[in-house]
């Protein structure tokens, strides 16, 4: 009683492998179409985001002007000053917190964007470091 063992025909192994390096393309197009899809959505929900907070700053710009209005008519009625005055005392008052507002965001803004130097130059050694290792 004898076997018959029959060694593997190398077009066996090499249609395996076809198959595997098929699958795997297919697997990696696959995982790119999610990717630009995931992408697609996120880029879809931030520009919904962000009209919706351009119209509510438009309307909270508006509601400021208002809000101006009536404190001048309000200052005028309660203080006896022409409504001329009141306009100039609000749009005065207004002015200068909006100086102030940008004069304090811009300090803030130029410190927030300085790099940290200790921070850039421990990188720096780091790589260094790892350059001449190799």
């Amino acid at each position: 009683m004898a076997i018959d063992v029959q060694p593997e025909s190398e077009n066996g192994v090499i249609e395996l492998l076809r198959g595997i390096f098929q699958d795997l393309q297919e697997l990696f197009k696959q995982q790119l179409a999610l990717l630009k899809c995931e992408i697609r959505r996120a880029l879809v929900q931030t520009a919904i985001a962000a009209g919706m907070l351009v119209a509510g700053g438009a309307l909270a710009l508006g509601a400021a002007a208002l809000l101006l209005l009536m404190s001048v008519h309000l200052l005028s009625a309660a203080s006896g000053v022409p409504l001329w005055g009141g306009y100039g005392i609000i749009g005065a008052a207004a002015i200068l917190l909006a100086v102030g507002l940008l004069w304090f965001g811009k300090r803030r803004l130029s410190t927030a964007l300085r790099m940290p130097v200790e921070s850039a130059r421990t990188l720096m050694e780091n790589l260094e470091c790892l350059t001449r290792r190799k």
